[in-house]
Order: C-alpha cells, then sequence, then structure tokens
C-alpha cells in the first residue's frame, strides 16, 4: 500500500490567493453588485398569474397585458415551480436511486 505524501502550498502562491480574495471583498464593499433588478421577481409574478389565472397566452402583470416578451419563459418558470422535478418526469422514488 503506497501512502501519499502531504503536499505543501508554496507561502507565495496562498499569499497570492489571500491577496485576490482580499481586493475582491474590499472591492465589493466599496462598489456592491447591484441587487435592485427586478426583472426575476417580475417573471416570477407573471408565471404565478399564469398558474392563479390559467391564462396562458397573454402574460399579464399587475392584471395589465405584458407583451414585452414571448411567454415562453414564463411558461417554464410556471412549469417549473408547479411540482417537483421528478414528479414531471413520473419518476418513483425506486427509479431515482
Amino acid at each position: 500500500m503506497k501512502i501519499l505524501a502531504k503536499t505543501e502550498i508554496p507561502v507565495k502562491d496562498s499569499l497570492i490567493v489571500l491577496s485576490f480574495a482580499i481586493a475582491v471583498f474590499f472591492g465589493c464593499i466599496v462598489s456592491p453588485p447591484v441587487l435592485m433588478d427586478d426583472v426575476d421577481s417580475v417573471n416570477a409574478q407573471i408565471a404565478r398569474n399564469m398558474l392563479e389565472s390559467g391564462e396562458w397566452v397573454i402574460a399579464h402583470l399587475d392584471g395589465v397585458p405584458y407583451l414585452e416578451k414571448s411567454p415562453l419563459i414564463f411558461w417554464l418558470i410556471a412549469f417549473s415551480s408547479s411540482r417537483p422535478l421528478a414528479e414531471a418526469l413520473h419518476f418513483t422514488p425506486q427509479e431515482c436511486s
């Protein structure tokens, strides 16, 4: 039985990785990533409206027709959130194992 020797990471490489991590950390403090984009929540709300109303052809947002995008993305979001993937594909727990 062959025993593998410990491999040590050179100090220089560790300092490079550490300095990169610190630069990213402080860069995000100074200029945080934009989290105010509401596109994902709008898409989810439209998909939810489709599920609740049963209107699958014209997307609605707050009761107003939302015709800026084709409904395919909303159909996919609604389908994926309506039931688990295993149930959608008719897998039983025995088949997944």
